[in-house]
C-alpha cells in the first residue's frame, strides 16, 4: 500500500478548496504541519487565512491507508470525520468550549478533509512546560477538566444518548450508530473483536499461552460487565475519550479553553473516561501522592458540575485500561518516528501485567514511555 503524506503546499490547496464549497469570502496564505507526536489517526496542519487561524484535519483515504490511521484500533471499525463533528457538536451544547466545523468534504484518494476554528490557549502540555511543572498549576488543570467532563457526561442532549454506541451524523444532526441497550453487549463487541479477527500483529508480542490468557481475561471481564454490571441499569453518558495533555487547550490560569480532536466520541460508561484520563494525566507524574491528588483534583470538580456518580467503578476501570493498552500494541505497531518505535512491545508487557495482578500497575512504566512526547519531568514542583 502507498502511504500518501500530504505536502505543506497540497494542505494549503485543500484548506482554499474547503474555504471556496463553505462560501466563504477568505484565502488561506500559510500551512505548516502540526507536530506529528500529537496524533496518529489524522494529518494536522495550521492554516492562516487572510482573517483568521485554523486547522486542517485529513483522514487518509481507505485506499491508501497509513499505518495507525483510519481506524479506531480502540473500539473497532472506522474513524470518520463525521462522528467528530458530531461529537463537536454534542459538546458544544454541553456548553463545553470545542472547535466550530468551517467545512468538510471527501476528496477520493486524498482523503477526507476538515476545517476547523483553532481554539484559543495553550497545549496543556505547554503550560505546564510554562510554569515549571508547579503542582498546584496541574492540580487547577485537573479541576477544570474534571468541571468539563462533568458538564459533558452530565448533560441531557437535544439528541436522546438512549443506546450505547459510536457517534455519527445523519444529515446535520449526532446520531447514535448501531446501539445497544445494555453496556455489557457493547463492552463484549468492543473487546471481543480482538480474538474475532487477525491475530497476526499480536502474535509479534504475545505467544499462544499469552493470548489464551488475555482472551480469557476479558471473557470474565464481559461476563462480569453482563451479570453484576447489569444490575446497576447504567444509562449512557457522552464519553470523548483520549484525553491527554496534547490535545486540550488551556488559559493562563489553567482552565479549560478548548479541545483539540474528538475523534473517539460515543455514548458510553463514564467510567470510560477515566480509564484513559488516569493513565494519561493523573499518572503524568511519578507516584502514587500525585496520582491521588490529580484524581481527587479532577472529582471535585466533576461533581461540582453534576458529573454522574457511577463513573467510579474501579473493577470497571481495570478492564477498560486493559482493552486500552491491549487496543494501543496495535495502534502502535510498526511506527517508526524516533519517539515511539518501541511502544508495542512496552505495551504489550503492560497489558500482560494488568491481566496477572487484574489492578493497573503500570502507572510509572506508561509515564515514563510517554515521556519523549510528553516531555515533563519525573515529579513536578510540589512547593509551587
Amino acid at each position: 500500500m502507498v502511504q500518501i503524506i500530504p505536502t505543506e503546499q497540497e494542505a494549503l490547496d485543500l484548506a482554499n478548496m474547503v474555504l471556496r464549497e463553505s462560501g466563504r469570502a477568505e484565502k488561506a496564505v500559510y500551512a505548516n504541519e502540526i507536530d506529528r507526536a500529537k496524533g496518529i489517526s489524522h494529518y494536522n496542519f495550521n492554516i492562516s487565512t487572510d482573517k483568521r487561524c485554523l486547522i486542517l484535519r485529513i483522514l487518509p483515504s481507505g485506499e491508501h491507508p497509513v499505518p495507525g490511521r483510519g481506524d479506531d484500533n480502540y473500539f473497532g471499525g472506522p474513524l470518520t470525520i463525521e462522528r467528530e463533528i458530531a461529537t463537536m457538536m454534542l459538546v458544544r451544547e454541553a456548553g463545553v468550549p470545542a472547535p466550530k466545523v468551517i467545512g468538510f468534504a471527501d476528496k477520493g484518494e486524498q482523503g477526507k478533509v476538515m476545517l476547523v476554528e483553532k481554539m484559543p490557549g495553550e497545549l496543556f502540555r505547554d503550560y505546564l512546560d510554562h510554569n515549571a511543572h508547579s503542582f498546584s498549576c496541574f492540580l487547577q488543570g485537573m479541576s477544570s477538566l474534571g468541571k468539563a467532563m462533568g458538564r459533558i457526561h452530565g448533560k441531557t442532549y437535544s439528541v436522546p444518548l438512549d443506546n450505547f454506541g459510536k457517534l455519527d451524523l445523519e444529515g446535520n444532526k449526532p446520531v447514535i450508530m448501531s446501539g445497544t441497550e445494555k453496556y455489557g453487549d457493547y463492552l463484549e463487541t468492543i473487546i471481543g473483536r480482538h480474538f474475532k479477527g487477525d491475530l497476526e500483529i499480536f502474535q509479534h508480542y504475545f505467544n499462544s499461552a499469552d493470548l489464551k490468557e488475555i482472551d480469557d481475561y476479558f471473557k470474565k471481564s464481559t461476563l462480569y460487565a453482563n451479570t453484576e454490571l447489569a444490575e446497576r441499569k447504567l444509562k449512557p453518558s457522552l464519553v470523548v475519550y483520549d484525553i491527554h495533555s496534547r490535545n486540550f487547550f488551556v488559559d493562563p490560569d489553567g482552565l479549560v479553553s478548548g479541545f483539540y480532536d474528538l475523534e473517539y466520541g460515543q455514548a458510553a460508561h463514564p467510567n470510560l473516561e477515566i480509564g484513559g484520563i488516569a493513565l494519561t494525566l493523573f499518572g503524568f507524574y511519578h507516584g502514587e501522592y500525585s496520582r491521588q491528588k490529580a484524581r481527587e483534583a479532577f472529582m471535585e470538580g466533576y461533581i461540582e458540575n453534576n458529573g454522574p456518580a457511577d463513573i467510579n467503578e474501579p473493577r470497571l476501570e481495570v478492564i477498560h485500561t486493559a482493552n486500552h493498552l491491549f487496543s494501543a500494541v496495535k495502534s502502535y505497531h510498526g511506527k517508526k518516528d524516533g519517539l515511539r518505535d518501541d511502544w508495542s512491545e512496552k505495551l504489550s508487557r503492560m497489558v500482560l501485567g494488568i491481566v496477572r495482578a487484574d489492578e493497573v500497575n503500570c502507572h510509572d512504566t506508561f509515564t515514563d514511555m510517554t515521556r519523549p512526547v510528553t516531555r515533563q519531568p519525573e515529579r513536578p514542583d510540589f512547593n509551587r
